[in-house]
């Protein structure tokens, strides 16, 4: 872990405090790293009415910018929110388990490993649209917050073919899982 540690201070603009240097390409809207929020229903942590939904803007107009390329706040700002907002707890709420949130996640990357074994597109997309009803059974057990379900349903929509799935969907979802790790340690 120290060795971890190590690394991301070395990573371009990294402060002892945890957080990056805001100055980003022009391009970019990349903002700094947050520092996590509480997990705990002790004092301070989060309660049920700081929930909010997904983040302002959240997936308008796809995963693609004009060039073609996943759009920058897919990849960070978005990510790190979505992270954020599923692992919140409070008012004898739970927020999405590590092991919850890889199961679904390893569906996505199954699915994507079929397409690497030349299953088109079409033959995978029942496994892709079956987990709309795997998520709505794991919220209606209350292990999944409504967020999480609210995520998955907005990018299950927003998956039209090979090239939003495999490089707009599964990528935004990755970085989910990392910054997800990265505030959540169960």
């Amino acid at each position: 872990m120290a060795d971890n540690w190590d690394k991301l201070k070395q990573f371009k603009g990294h402060t002892e405090s945890g957080n990056a240097n805001t100055a980003t390409p022009a391009k970019s809207s990349v903002s700094a790293w947050p520092a996590a929020p509480p997990r705990s229903g002790g004092a301070g942590s989060y309660q049920q009415s700081d929930r909010q939904g997904l983040p302002s803007g959240y997936l308008v107009g796809g995963y693609f910018n004009d060039e073609g390329n996943i759009k920058d706040e897919l990849l960070v700002d978005h990510a790190r929110e979505v992270a954020r907002l599923i692992g919140l707890r409070g008012q004898g709420y739970e927020g999405i388990k590590n092991a919850q949130l890889r199961k679904f996640y390893g569906h996505v990357r199954a699915a994507d490993t079929r397409m690497n074994y030349d299953a088109p597109f079409e033959a995978v997309r029942p496994s892709i649209l079956e987990l709309s009803a795997f998520v709505a059974e794991a919220a209606g057990k209350r292990k999944v917050p409504a967020v999480f379900q609210q995520f998955m349903d907005k990018n299950l929509e927003n998956i039209r073919d090979a090239k939003s799935f495999r490089q707009g969907f599964v990528k935004h979802f990755q970085a989910v899982v990392g910054f997800f790790s990265y505030f959540y340690k169960d």
